[in-house]
């Protein structure tokens, strides 16, 4: 079995002031992050934002320009990738065609020259840690997507790295077995106690699998938080706009905690003060937070009246779709329930309440980027 005790302490990383330039092109601008030992981090961001720059810089595959990079405590960062602690799974998965399973998974320890006996041995025992050990005599050929994967996996467990990085590792598989193997990953890497370091695009994976995210935009860190952080307390509009879906309402600073709209007023329980009177806010209020009425409130503040325009069937949630009379539209999400859902062209009321409202303030470069991001 791998030692746990072991992998416990150590397994840290740390960039320190790290920087990558491509010839006039920064890929990566002078980040700072630290992982813990033991832990499932994973570095989330859109493509070109650095998250797979900054991993094979960790991997020794990249130099970085400036800064230091750390791992267990040791400096590593001019080491060449051989004389790391960490293996790296791909999205590629890199397996050799012409060798079985076991062939694949035993190629490291036969490039370090480890004994036949205890190859056999840790080629087992990485197989069965990842269901493939009756699997052991086929070619990769004859393996499925997710076989693959596994394969791939156990071929990096097997080393006993005390850091293991993955590159989008379930990006080809389809849908259902993504979320199967996002299952097993969470298991494995609990069970074995070493540090994950995962690079992804997709947020519902980083959501549903790490213990914090690394977001990262145009080559820096955003935000770093466990998902309950990064979703429900994000560190500025970008995050907001990136992690799940928003729907944005642009206004100005009326009263102390409401913001006027051009089609309503939306109180917030945010601090925000009357000294920043008349200064532009973006209210942010995810669509999970928003009550479809089927008739006109009392209350003035935070209700929208419009029409709706779609209903769409998501499984066990009903995502709604509503257009107000000035073309403003939001994005409704209910678990679905026995009732029916309003017939499409009726007119409804959009209502939320305060303390479901973020704000933050207007910046014309970031709010245009969260605005596309909320309805991409």
């Amino acid at each position: 079995m791998v030692n746990t005790e072991t992998t416990a302490t150590s397994g840290t990383i740390a960039f320190r002031g790290v920087s990558k330039r491509y010839g006039s092109e920064v890929a990566v601008d002078h980040i700072d992050l630290e992982v813990r030992a033991g832990e499932f981090l994973s570095i989330l961001g859109p493509s070109g934002c650095g998250k797979t720059t900054s991993l094979r810089m960790l991997a020794g595959f990249e130099v970085p320009n400036t800064g230091s990079i750390e791992i267990s405590g040791v400096d590593v960062t001019n080491e060449p990738p051989y004389r790391r602690d960490v293996n790296t799974v791909f999205q590629s998965y890199g397996l050799f065609p012409h060798m079985t399973v076991a062939q694949n998974v035993a190629y490291g320890l036969r490039q370090k020259r480890v004994s036949k006996a205890e190859i056999a041995d840790r080629v087992r025992e990485a197989l069965d840690m990842v269901k493939m050990l009756p699997f052991a005599g086929r070619r990769p050929a004859q393996l499925s997507g997710g076989q693959q994967q596994r394969i791939a996996l156990a071929r990096a467990l097997v080393n006993r790295p005390s850091v293991l990085l993955l590159d989008e590792p379930l990006a080809a598989l389809d849908r259902k077995l993504r979320e199967e193997m996002q299952v097993e990953l969470k298991l494995m890497q609990q069970r074995l106690g070493i540090t994950f370091v995962f690079v992804t695009h997709d947020q519902q994976e980083a959501l549903s699998m790490s213990d914090r995210i690394a977001i990262m935009r145009n080559g820096r860190v955003q935000q770093v938080g466990s998902p309950d952080d990064v979703y429900d307390r994000p560190a500025n509009i970008f995050v907001a706009g990136f992690v799940g879906q928003q729907n944005f309402l642009k206004g100005a600073l009326a009263l102390e905690g409401t913001i006027r709209t051009p089609e309503c007023n939306v109180v917030t329980s945010s601090p925000l003060t009357a000294a920043s009177r008349g200064a532009e806010y973006l209210a942010a209020i995810r669509p999970e937070s928003v009550r479809i009425l089927t008739s006109e409130p009392q209350r003035l503040e935070n209700v929208l009246k419009g029409t709706l325009s779609s209903v769409s069937h998501l499984g066990d949630v009903l995502q709604s779709l509503v257009i107000t009379e000035a073309g403003t539209e939001i994005l409704v999400r209910v678990p679905r329930s026995s009732e029916e859902a309003q017939p499409v062209g009726s007119t409804v009321w959009c209502a939320w309440e305060p303390h479901q409202v973020l704000v933050f303030p207007v910046d014309e470069v970031n709010t245009e980027t969260a605005l596309i991001a909320a309805t991409s």
